[in-house]
């Protein structure tokens, strides 16, 4: 079985020891400087050269490497390109029925199919996490995330309906589409639908009307998509 060294950092921040991944790193740096850093090897001179009290009189990084196998990694695409025999819906699980076609036979599609689906699904997560990020705390974004986070579930949903193999594939190439697009094209495009919405789609709890709200939404990405092609 092939492995894989992964290196981490044990970092004592506040007197408290934790291990951290380099991303990790870089965003507590990032938090207690008030910087914009965005590479390991800076951020470990940074802070250790950093004399401020939020880091401790005694605070140290010291680098280290794990070995791992596939089966160590959380997630549908493993690093050597296999792909999980069970599909992990991730924040989207009990969103999408399990009798769909894609799930109930997820180890029989074509592998190109397989792989834009877990890209589909890591895409869609990455994008709810940037909803979250992306509003502030106020009542009004408040309304407004949610109703972010409602679209996106919807066209989650509505993606994986599928009862046939022709219909996989399909569903497998609109996927593909929606996974060309960056995440801040995804933010901008969510946006601009939010904003043309009316006062009652917005406070409505309407399935229906919620549909047409993610249809718009879904032209919108694939008129985005065509201008590229």
């Amino acid at each position: 079985m092939s492995q894989y060294k992964v290196q981490l950092y044990r970092c004592k921040i506040n007197g408290i020891t934790k291990i951290y991944s380099g991303s990790e790193l870089i965003q507590v740096a990032n938090k207690i400087t008030s910087g914009s850093y965005s590479d390991v090897e800076t951020v470990i001179k940074v802070i250790r050269n950093l004399n401020v009290k939020s880091l401790g009189p005694q605070n140290f990084i010291e680098p280290f490497t794990v070995n791992i196998t596939n089966d160590d990694v959380l997630g549908n695409l493993k690093p050597d390109g296999s792909i999980t025999d069970r599909l992990d819906l991730k924040s989207f699980k009990g969103t999408i029925p399990e009798d769909q076609y894609i799930l109930k036979n997820f180890t029989k599609l074509d592998y190109k199919e397989k792989v834009a689906i877990c890209e589909f699904i890591n895409h869609a997560e990455d994008l709810l996490i940037e909803i979250d990020r992306h509003f502030s705390a106020s009542s009004t974004n408040h309304l407004l995330k949610q109703k972010a986070k409602n679209i996106l579930k919807d066209l989650v949903h509505d993606i994986f309906l599928t009862d046939t193999d022709i219909e996989s594939q399909d569903q497998s190439i609109q996927m593909q589409k929606f996974n060309k697009l960056t995440i801040d094209q995804l933010i901008e495009i969510l946006d601009n639908i939010l904003k043309t919405m009316s006062v009652s789609e917005l406070i409505s709890e309407d399935t229906e009307i919620l549909h047409q709200v993610t249809n718009r939404y879904w032209h919108k990405i694939t008129v985005e998509i065509a201008k590229s092609e």
